[in-house]
């Protein structure tokens, strides 16, 4: 388990208190799973094998004396012939070794974090909490007022995802605060903390807009989902 059971209770509260005074049902996400950029990790192998053998043709290094010794030139070949077979086949082995090299190693967790950019990372985040979205039902409620908490510990990041009823009236931005307490929680090693007061800020936005209805069911369970 990522959180405690005391901090799973603590967000549940946190939960039900917000949605005494909102129409809104809050759900929050929590994911541990290490996230991998297949494409990133593709796209540093290949300028690694093709621009590391280049910086060192430029200076001046011989590619082909890396390749180890023991070629004997035959009848029909001599000293000259030897050399162009050693560099060819130097920047031919050469590149394809840094390539899988680089390749293992910027698939790693943290340094594919560390080599994405922010808004490849963003866009990976954004399109897991849809479909969490999808899956934990928010669009089933009745006036379409679901709201999902998601945060993605592995890339340090948050998103608020809003049904379209909520949409019509609060902006996407209009979550930055939340989303911001939340990374703040994260960085500080106190997850639960950050929650808790995210789902204060959910609840306080959404009690503007969407006050509690005559009847106002509860139709998401109150309760932090760890992945």
């Amino acid at each position: 388990m990522i959180l405690s059971d005391a901090e799973h209770q603590n967000v549940a509260d946190a939960i039900r208190r917000a949605e005494t005074s909102t129409s809104g049902e809050i759900l929050c996400v929590l994911s541990e799973a290490d996230s991998y950029y297949p494409q990133v990790a593709l796209a540093w192998a290949a300028a690694i094998a093709l621009l590391v053998p280049y910086l060192l043709w430029l200076t001046g290094i011989d590619i082909g004396m890396m390749m180890p010794p023991g070629w004997q030139p035959g009848h029909w070949e001599d000293a000259t012939t030897i050399a162009y077979h050693r560099f060819g086949l130097g920047y031919t082995v050469l590149p394809i070794a840094l390539f899988i090299l680089t390749y293992a190693v910027t698939l790693v967790p943290p340094v594919s974090r560390f080599l994405t950019p922010r808004r490849i990372r963003r866009q990976h985040v954004h399109r897991s909490a849809l479909e969490q979205f999808r899956a934990r039902g928010l669009r089933r409620t009745a006036r379409r007022t679901g709201v999902l908490i998601f945060v993605s510990l592995s890339d340090r990041q948050a998103e608020v995802i809003a049904d379209e009823g909520i949409y019509t009236r609060v902006p996407p931005e209009a979550w930055a605060d939340a989303v911001a307490t939340i990374v703040a929680g994260i960085k500080r090693n106190e997850i639960a903390t950050g929650l808790v007061e995210a789902v204060e800020r959910v609840g306080t936005l959404l009690a503007t807009h969407f006050p509690p209805s005559a009847e106002n069911p509860n139709e998401l369970p109150d309760k932090v989902v760890e992945l």
